[in-house]
């Protein structure tokens, strides 16, 4: 039980570590991937613009989906055998 209780209180310590350096260099981290990321931001942003990109989700999701269950029936069919 003391075993536990030690590793609660390393796992713990983490984490309080780990939400010191968010809140330390967070924002630098956010600034520096929005100027990454600058490149795909549509300035202005317009209706039309949001249509498509909505539109292209849809489309590449509905691919995904399409792609997934395709896959898992052949491997469910691959694992049967054939009866002549």
């Amino acid at each position: 039980m003391a075993a536990l209780a030690s590793k609660l209180a390393q796992m713990q310590a983490k984490a309080c570590d780990a939400a010191r350096f968010a809140a330390k260099h967070g924002c630098a981290y956010h600034r520096a991937l929005m100027e990454k990321n600058q490149k795909y931001v549509a300035d202005p942003p317009t209706i039309e613009r949001c249509q498509e990109l909505s539109k292209q989700l849809f489309y590449t999701r509905l691919a995904s989906d399409t792609f997934l269950a395709a896959f898992l029936v052949a491997m469910r069919h691959s694992g049967r055998k054939r009866i002549k």
